[in-house]
Formats: structure tokens, C-alpha cells, sequence
């Protein structure tokens, strides 16, 4: 049965799956092989659930992963797998720019906003850095602060 909470999950799955491969250079990568348990899953009689299953693993390792370079080994093999499945195949900050309709904030907008709020907080308007995340929410789109700086996307 297909319905919107059915669509909104799925987004959400594949959210995890591309915020794991988020931040890898998987360039060179292309020959990885996919995770032994995803393609015995798919030679059970294309058990794809326990295929997914499988790939959610491997993301919780990603994230999970000590050193760049485990990162980027189980990024690969999560690509390559998921790639069987024909998901997870675009960039990582294309996904999370989504598709745009036409009342949406440009890419360009996001980031003048998103450097606004730098300012702000280099300021130490908080009250003003906090309005403008409170905005962008309200339009859909998500702001991540991490040790590595300030990411974006869109939601919903």
C-alpha cells in the first residue's frame, strides 16, 4: 500500500544511508565490492528487506568506524551494495538538496542565510543565529552543526 507516511519513511531511510556516505571521497572507490551479507540476502530468493536490513548495518558501521580509512572501506562497500538495490547511487549533498519546487529557497538563498547565522554566532547574537535556524526549519530545510562546520538539507 502506498500512502504519504510510506514516502515520508522511505526519505527518512534514505537519508541515513546518504548521511552515512556523507563526507567520503568514494572516487576511487569504484570497483568495491558490496557487504557479503547484502548479496546473500539477495540470492535468498531477492530477500530485499533483509537486504536493506543489511545496508542499515553497514551504515551504523560507517558511522560507528574509527579512522578515515575504515570509513571510507565500508562507505565503498555501502555504496556498492546499495547500488544493487539502484539507491544511494547520487552524491550525497545532491540528495540532501532535494528537489526543489518553485516556493523553495534556492541553494544560494540557504547559504547566504546559513552564513548569516555564522555571523550571528561569531557576534554572539544567539537570539538572532537561532531566528534564522527557526526560519530555514520553517521552510523545510535542516541546518547540522558539527566539528567539521555547518550542513544543510532539505526535509519533507
Amino acid at each position: 500500500d502506498w500512502n504519504d507516511a510510506l514516502l515520508a519513511d522511505s526519505r527518512r531511510k534514505l537519508d541515513r544511508l546518504y548521511g552515512a556516505l556523507r563526507d567520503l571521497d568514494l572516487d576511487t572507490a569504484q570497483n568495491a565490492a558490496p557487504p557479503a551479507a547484502v548479496l546473500a540476502a539477495l540470492c535468498d530468493d531477492l530477500n530485499t528487506p533483509r537486504a536493506l536490513a543489511e545496508l542499515f548495518n553497514v551504515a551504523r558501521q560507517v558511522n560507528a568506524s574509527s579512522t578515515a580509512e575504515e570509513r571510507r572501506a565500508l562507505g565503498a562497500a555501502l555504496k556498492a551494495g546499495a547500488g544493487l538495490l539502484g539507491i544511494a547511487q547520487q552524491a550525497p549533498e545532491s540528495w540532501f538538496a532535494g528537489q526543489v519546487d518553485a516556493a523553495a529557497l534556492s541553494e544560494t538563498e540557504i547559504e547566504a542565510q546559513i552564513a548569516a547565522r555564522a555571523e550571528a554566532r561569531r557576534a554572539r547574537d544567539f537570539a538572532a543565529a537561532d531566528r534564522i535556524r527557526d526560519e530555514l526549519a520553517a521552510r523545510g530545510v535542516t541546518i547540522e552543526d558539527s566539528v567539521a562546520g555547518t550542513r544543510w538539507r532539505r526535509v519533507g
